[in-house]
């Protein structure tokens, strides 16, 4: 009995390290698995905090571009390399999202709606629709409309960092004529969508609820991860250990989001008219009338749940998600004077002082355009990308990559890459100007702050625009200093969950 229980004990090892090692034919190199976390453990090991330097870490430890891991049971390959990343970027077997469990918690029952995580006809049929008609009330399309009602947005703005704060929830992020970063750019982005999307801007006595929303969106960015956190790789676990698995703070955060988007929707239906369109969300509920069979569980057409998550997909990043961003272009903005000098002569020189920049000004301010294309890649915001999924058996960069695989690109190296970059550790604008006219080269611009392909952010020229709107007006009224108590040092310290924040910092914006 005694042998007997040795060649058990054995076998089950052998069936063990066997499991652990076990790979595809032709699968990139890469870390081992474990039953239920996959390679995932193993992963946090290598960096716990920063889970795409943890992916670099591992295309140098195994000579590779493209790395192979496993999240939970789902074979998983990591993109190191420009090149690859573009040809996977143009090929239409890669154009699927992964089932990431982080995201269907986004909506209380657990679907894939909307079309960020979602894939196949829905997503095709909600991106047509959502694109076609945004694009007539301004967004990712030049309209008169929408910049009048940006600039009257941003004139608020600055009247509010020149004034100082009148309600509560102001004065929480504005003390002793200072401003916390990023939370103090969460209204002026969120108002801007709010014109686009339905048709009003709210007051500032209106915007406490809509800053307490978006501060849910920045938590719920910062408290998850790269690759999903370990409610992907074990769902479960989230009735075992719902405080330390981070599902407590997740869900109720992204349920604030989800409700007052929801609460934005519900007061557009009271009101609504089928004989008067007012904005998109009236045009979306014209068309929830005219499909005569919707669809049912994932695969789903124009519905009322669909409609809530698909704003909410757009939500999130022009508000949460840009807010960030603008915070390093805040940073670099203090840490490199020289730049800030630059822009500033540039815009004074084409603008003066008597009106804000336009987006017809942005041909002439070539070198403040490159300079927040050179925020864009230094401070990559989605430093691992989002991950997109082979939707048939292929190959990739010589590698066999089976049916199901989930393709994540590790951004923040690629922007960093020194044989497309040259030296990307400097933050160094002139890099996207043309040697010989100053204009704009975006040959020259190599990187993908907003992904690539079909799958690219469906907001990206929506962003863009308020970006360059947004950021010229502060450049042409403003210089910035950090507060008293604070050293660039904070500048270093960064959070990665889904996307890359740096922690809440105080500046002081100087009127000139």
């Amino acid at each position: 009995s005694l042998v007997l229980f040795g060649l058990l004990f054995l076998l089950i090892c052998y069936r063990f390290v066997k499991f652990v090692f076990e790979r595809p034919t032709n699968f990139p190199p890469g870390l081992p698995k474990l039953p239920y976390f996959g390679s995932y453990l193993f992963l946090l090991l290598v960096n716990y905090n920063h889970l795409h330097k943890a992916a670099a870490k591992l295309s140098k430890w195994y000579r590779t571009k493209i790395v192979g891991i496993y999240l939970s049971t789902v074979p998983t390959v990591i993109i190191n390399d420009y090149e690859i990343v573009k040809e996977m970027y143009s090929r239409p077997e890669f154009d699927s999202r992964g089932d990431f469990y982080l995201a269907r918690m986004r909506e209380p029952d657990l679907k894939r709606r909307g079309f960020f995580f979602s894939s196949g006809d829905s997503w095709r049929e909600q991106r047509r629709f959502f694109l076609r008609y945004l694009r007539d009330f301004g967004f990712g399309r030049r309209l008169t409309s929408f910049e009048i009602e940006s600039h009257c947005e941003i004139r608020e703005f600055i009247s509010l960092l020149k004034d100082g704060p009148k309600f509560d929830y102001e004065n929480v992020i504005m003390k002793n004529g200072a401003v916390q970063c990023p939370h103090i750019f969460t209204t002026v982005f969120a108002n801007i969508f709010l014109q686009v999307v339905f048709g009003y801007r709210l007051q500032r006595d209106e915007q406490s609820k809509l800053y307490h929303a978006i501060a849910n969106g920045i938590t719920f960015i910062r408290n998850s991860d790269d690759y999903g956190t370990i409610l992907t790789m074990v769902p479960e676990i989230r009735y075992i250990f719902p405080q330390w698995s981070g599902y407590k703070l997740l869900e109720r955060s992204s349920s604030t989001l989800y409700n007052y988007v929801k609460d934005l929707v519900d007061n557009e239906i009271s009101t609504y008219d089928k004989n008067f369109e007012r904005n998109f969300v009236d045009l979306y509920l014209k068309e929830m009338e005219n499909v005569e069979n919707p669809g049912e569980g994932d695969e789903f057409s124009f519905q009322y749940d669909q409609l809530v998550m698909g704003l909410v997909d757009f939500f999130m990043p022009s508000t949460s998600g840009n807010t960030i961003q603008f915070s390093f272009v805040i940073q670099r903005l203090i840490r490199h004077p020289e730049a800030l000098r630059k822009a500033q002569d540039e815009i004074y020189e084409v603008v003066g002082e008597g009106r804000l920049p336009g987006l017809d000004d942005r041909p002439n301010l070539p070198y403040t355009e490159a300079l927040l294309r050179e925020v864009f890649r230094i401070d990559t915001l989605v430093p691992s990308g989002i991950g997109h999924c082979a939707l048939e058996d292929t190959t990739l960069a010589g590698y066999d990559i089976p049916k199901g695989t989930i393709i994540m690109q590790t951004l923040d190296l690629i922007h960093n890459q020194k044989s497309i970059w040259g030296d990307p550790e400097y933050f160094r604008p002139e890099r996207f100007l043309d040697e010989q006219t100053g204009k704009l080269s975006l040959a020259k611009d190599k990187s993908f702050p907003f992904g690539g392909g079909k799958r690219v952010c469906t907001g990206e020229t929506f962003a863009r625009n308020t970006f360059f709107l947004i950021m010229t007006a502060l450049i042409q009224n403003f210089t910035f200093e950090l507060a008293e108590n604070q050293s660039v040092d904070i500048f270093e310290k960064r959070i990665t969950g889904f996307a890359q924040s740096p922690v809440d910092f105080w500046v002081k914006f100087k009127p000139r």
